[in-house]
């Protein structure tokens, strides 16, 4: 897929932060921007990395940066202590607070990617990195939930006083020369110590405000914003008008799966399955569907018949055993498909979705028992 300009010499800084845990995941975000990039686009690629991260494992990512042209890698190692700050959001770990650091830890970039691990880019990012920051800080998608609860006056308190530019801060674009110039880095470590319940997130739009550029949400495509049926939520249909919502569900360039839900412990959330189309080509295959398994066989969930109704969807729930958790798999995989309506604007696209889910699904389903009688 292409969105993309002319930019002969231009190099796409992009800057990931995890920790060991989230490393397998990265990797399929890193993975998939360049089996979308154009030819031509170059991209450096610079990963921010807890201490637990063995430089073997590093070595994985390394060696796929390598393969395509104008792609480059590296890493730095920081400490622990830099990012001593609370924590107050249970899925979300301290490693997070690195993206704060990076006007500190990379003083000669002028402008930067930031992306969290738990994203899909399907689409080349030049026409995304290209965005004219002209005076403002950071660049980014709004956070439809976040922004309602401020305009009501609920939650994340001490908060700034421009809610319409609070944006998701796991997908901006940073402007580091300016952030530097005003010393906002500064203010990033200092308002990090305030504890606020947004953690680092309410912290970058907080130092950033009012100077934050809004972007189209088709850069930043929240997967608990859209259910299976590709209908948005009611929170992003309150935020964004109809045609850039129609646009970001059919051609998104940047999925981001931003809760609890993830496409490698849930397999019904949208866009899981585009994410294991990727995640099949990574090292980390196996462990993923081991996981899924795991997930799965302790998962309470629904009957044992698919649901051929809403109502039914949400009835009594039972809790799947090792025994029957092969079955267990296949219904669900039913239930994505049940789930899918064809009476809907987008009905050529949902079919097509429903196809590749199902496929999808029989194919792990014939790996995961596979993969269980070698490890039984």
């Amino acid at each position: 897929m292409s969105e993309n300009n002319n930019s002969a010499f231009q190099t796409i800084h992009l800057i990931y932060a995890c920790n060991l845990s989230y490393l397998p995941y990265t990797y399929v975000s890193i993975l998939s921007v360049l089996k979308n990039k154009n030819e031509a686009t170059r991209i450096h690629f610079h990963l921010i990395c807890n201490q637990n991260i063995p430089k073997s494992q590093l070595e994985r990512v390394i060696g796929l940066v390598h393969k395509y042209s104008y792609a480059e890698f590296d890493y730095i190692y920081i400490d622990p202590a830099q990012i001593d700050f609370p924590i107050s959001i249970n899925h979300i770990s301290v490693d997070t607070y690195s993206r704060l650091l990076i006007p500190q830890l990379f003083p000669n970039l002028d402008k930067c990617i930031y992306l969290d691990g738990d994203t899909l880019i399907l689409q080349d990012l030049t026409n995304y990195y290209n965005t004219d920051l002209d005076d403002n800080l950071i660049a980014g998608v709004i956070a439809p939930t976040s922004y309602l609860n401020l305009k009501k006056g609920n939650s994340l308190q001490k908060t700034s006083p421009y809610p319409e530019k609070f944006v998701n801060a796991g997908v901006i674009i940073m402007n580091l020369k300016l952030i530097r110039k005003q010393q906002i880095d500064k203010k990033f470590l200092q308002l990090a110590k305030e504890g606020y319940g947004g953690q680092d997130q309410q912290v970058i739009n907080i130092a950033c405000d009012p100077h934050i550029k809004l972007l189209p949400l088709k850069y930043n495509l929240q997967s608990v914003h859209v259910d299976n049926h590709m209908h948005a939520s009611e929170d992003a249909k309150a935020v964004f008008k109809q045609n850039e919502i129609r646009e970001a569900i059919t051609r998104p360039v940047i999925i981001h799966f931003a809760n609890k839900q993830k496409p490698w412990n849930n397999l019904e959330i949208s866009y899981a399955v585009d994410w294991w189309q990727y995640a099949r080509l990574s090292p980390f295959y196996e462990r993923f569907m081991l996981n899924l398994r795991e997930e799965y066989t302790n998962a309470k969930i629904d009957s044992v018949a698919a649901p051929d109704n809403k109502d039914e969807l949400s009835s009594s729930t039972q809790t799947a055993t090792k025994s029957d958790h092969p079955n267990k798999i296949k219904i669900i995989a039913k239930r994505i498909l049940a789930k899918i309506s064809i009476n809907y604007r987008y009905q050529n696209y949902i079919l097509d979705l429903g196809k590749k889910i199902y496929q999808q699904n029989l194919q792990i389903i014939k790996e995961i028992e596979k993969l269980k009688d070698n490890h039984n």
